[in-house]
């Protein structure tokens, strides 16, 4: 195992139970207790069943009401000592991870194997993913347990600081940084590294590298095999295991990471030569929880591991939303799964949403984590809806676009005339006429065939109240949506800005050459969110061919900025009585603004590109009926377009973010600006190694804290309003 040092440091893994865990020892582990031996029995016979392995004859499981499995039937062919030796084989497939502490003591955390197949339950669910997918699912292009993680609860000697521009107040987001009143905390691959804050004296405390972990949890994630011969290929995703963001507890005593690992499969595991190795691979996301009360000696607390891509995560009153894309990538994978340290469960049926139409027959799950031992209160899976996600706090909103096939000015076709040898009930066999119908989904128009689809876009709320994942009421629109920013709930209205988008095809004959247009342009929609009913639009206020490039929500005011190659408006809406909206813009001005920040008093802040493709910094102001430029800053260079590489701190109107500068010498640096009556001025230019994205900036007593995984500087610099 590589880096044995790692393990020594964290004190993970216990040699003994290691070598118990091998799988080439004929014995099964000693130190595992006789309930947990029975348990974990019970476990791979189940994994056993629903595979459907040789040596039994196929048995009725039935999902059980805390979401188990349960089985019914008796034993087949095979014999008792071959049975014995598959069960033991599997046991020993069982990878113990261990829960190191500074006081020397170890717990255990046992990842059992997936249980890879679907229940007879889950046939109906199956069969409706299949038909989408024309019978092959996955081809559409389309704090510790002593501390509890809870708001109330702070150390006397350090508190919470927020430092990411979270998008809904109090419903705190990820990110690489995160600080406290003593350190700051920020993730650099697979390393979580705490610096002290002590201005010109600021040092790092610890480097505490994950890979140890990651290693020992991707061993545990180890998939049941199929026959003697099959074999689980692990590629991990990009070449590696990706920690994607960190999360502090609100008393400074837990850092939680979150994990991406992709798990390739040999295709023989399901005995089909046919299946391709790069389309057959199960997604996780697992959350690591780190105690961090002295950053010299940081361990682990817990572990969860959910199925399914990661795709965010909130905090919200001690307790952790967590979302994962689950795409079946096999019949035998079509069900969701997750595990929280007593193995894995198949989710019940009832928590499983299913759309009265299916659009992909990926799943958007969502799971209600305790912040504190990392249980699963709760999960729901929501078939088809994929897209973006806005936590508002009490609701959450789920979103999938689509195109439908709308038809106008039809005209009827021409039928044509094809002869087919038809066979009669007496045998005899005789050419008839048969009229052939115009393509699916095609009619003719002017001479051509011809159709017309809008992309549109069903918007699902979930009730979040009191924590809990309630009904569901859906509301579809017009357009799609640009990212989650384009959404916002303000009372009980929810603002929507879409991109309209509709494609015209022709085609010359059946089987001439097809030719789309595209239509492009952007709308508003105010929603009733009781009724989840459309009460008001705005339609294709922008230029035609316009899309949406970035939006920027201010209680019931709305700044939009559309763009076609290098040039752009910014429209300004005031939606505080929905039956009468007003607008005004910019009008046209170059380049485009990726990002909008607001930062009060009607000021809002662009971060884009000029026609010259340099990085471009303006500020918008409301005054009077339009929208007027009051500053601009440009620089030459690229920068990311990554919202939580950006720093914001409104309170003394700084905005700082990195930057590459190709024109000198490929310099990497970090900038601060600071708006001031409307103007920007440069309060910082100065090297920072690092990728754009993964930069970042605090401003605390009077000096800067810049990081990124190359770099770490404290740069003293007064600010004042």
């Amino acid at each position: 195992m590589k880096n044995q040092n790692l393990w020594d440091m964290f004190g993970l893994i216990d040699d003994e139970l290691l070598e118990e865990a091998d799988p080439y020892r004929i014995n099964p582990p000693k130190k595992v207790s006789s309930n947990r031996f029975y348990k974990i029995i019970s476990i791979v016979i189940c994994a056993l069943l629903v595979l459907n392995i040789a040596i039994f004859v196929p048995l009725g499981i039935k999902l059980n009401k805390d979401g188990g499995l349960g089985a019914g039937g008796t034993g087949g062919a095979g014999g008792s000592g071959e049975q014995d030796k598959v069960i033991i084989e599997c046991i020993q497939n069982v990878t113990n991870l261990q829960v190191g502490k500074p006081d020397g003591t170890k717990n255990t955390i046992k990842l059992s194997s997936p249980i890879v197949g679907t229940a007879s339950e889950y046939e109906d669910l199956v069969k409706a993913l299949e038909e989408i997918s024309n019978g092959r699912i996955s081809s559409l292009e389309y704090g510790s347990p002593e501390h509890p993680f809870k708001e109330e609860i702070k150390d006397e000697n350090d508190s919470y600081v927020e430092t990411t521009d979270n998008q809904v107040a109090g419903v705190i987001e990820g990110d690489l940084i995160k600080r406290s009143d003593k350190y700051i905390y920020y993730l650099s691959d697979d390393t979580v590294k705490i610096y002290s804050i002590e201005k010109n004296d600021s040092k790092i405390i610890s480097v505490n590298n994950l890979e140890g972990y990651i290693e020992a949890i991707e061993n545990a994630l180890e998939i049941p095999k199929q026959g003697a011969g099959a074999k689980t290929v692990v590629e991990p995703l990009n070449g590696k295991s990706q920690c994607e963001e960190i999360f502090l507890s609100p008393d400074c005593k837990t850092i939680s990471v979150v994990l991406k690992i992709r798990k390739y499969m040999s295709s023989d595991i399901y005995g089909n030569e046919n299946i391709e190795l790069d389309e057959v691979y199960i997604d996780y996301t697992v959350l690591l929880s780190l105690n961090v009360e002295d950053p010299e000696n940081v361990y682990l607390n817990n572990v969860t591991t959910l199925v399914g891509e990661y795709k965010e995560m909130r905090l919200l009153n001690g307790e952790f939303v967590l979302f994962t894309k689950f795409t079946p990538r096999a019949r035998e994978l079509a069900v969701p799964q997750y595990n929280d340290g007593d193995g894995f469960v198949l989710f019940p049926l009832e928590k499983i949403e299913q759309p009265s139409q299916y659009t992909t027959e990926s799943y958007t799950l969502a799971f209600r984590i305790d912040g504190g031992e990392y249980k699963v209160k709760d999960c729901k899976a929501y078939a088809s809806y994929d897209g973006h996600i806005y936590v508002s706090g009490d609701n959450i909103y789920l979103t999938r676009s689509y195109y439908e096939t709308v038809y106008y000015d039809k005209e009827a076709a021409s039928p044509e005339v094809k002869y087919v040898l038809v066979e009669k009930p007496d045998g005899t066999k005789k050419y008839e006429a048969v009229i052939s119908p115009i393509p699916d989904n095609w009619e003719q128009y002017d001479g051509k065939l011809y159709k017309k689809q809008e992309r549109i876009t069903d918007i699902l709320k979930v009730s979040f109240k009191n924590g809990k994942l309630g009904t569901a009421d859906v509301v579809t629109v017009s357009g799609y949506l640009k990212d989650r920013y384009s959404l916002s709930q303000n009372g009980d209205i929810l603002y929507v800005v879409t991109s309209e988008q509709t494609h015209h095809s022709y085609r010359a004959g059946e089987m001439g050459t097809k030719t789309t247009v595209i239509d492009e342009s952007a709308s508003v929609y105010c929603i009733d969110i009781n009724a989840m009913a459309q009460i008001s639009s705005v339609e294709d206020f922008a230029p035609k061919g316009e899309k949406v490039m970035a939006v920027k929500f201010e209680g019931a005011h709305a700044y939009v900025c559309t763009a076609t190659e290098k040039t752009d408006p910014v429209f300004y809406f005031d939606l505080t009585y929905p039956a009468k909206i007003t607008y005004s813009d910019t009008g046209t001005i170059p380049g485009f603004s990726t990002s909008l920040i607001d930062y009060g008093n009607g000021k809002l802040l662009g971060i884009g590109q000029d026609e010259n493709s340099n990085v471009k910094v303006e500020i918008y102001e409301k005054v009077g009926n339009q929208v007027k430029i009051t500053d601009t800053y440009i620089i030459d260079g690229f920068t990311s377009t990554d919202y939580k590489a950006y720093y914001v701190n409104r309170e003394l109107g700084l905005f700082g973010f990195g930057i590459w500068d190709y024109s000198r010498d490929q310099v990497s640096k970090y900038v601060m600006l600071q708006i001031k009556n409307g103007y920007i001025s440069e309060v910082f230019n100065v090297s920072l190694r690092g990728d754009n994205s993964t930069k970042r900036a605090v401003y605390i007593d009077g000096y800067f804290y810049l990081v990124s995984e190359g770099d770490f500087t404290a740069k003293e610099k007064q600010v004042t309003k």
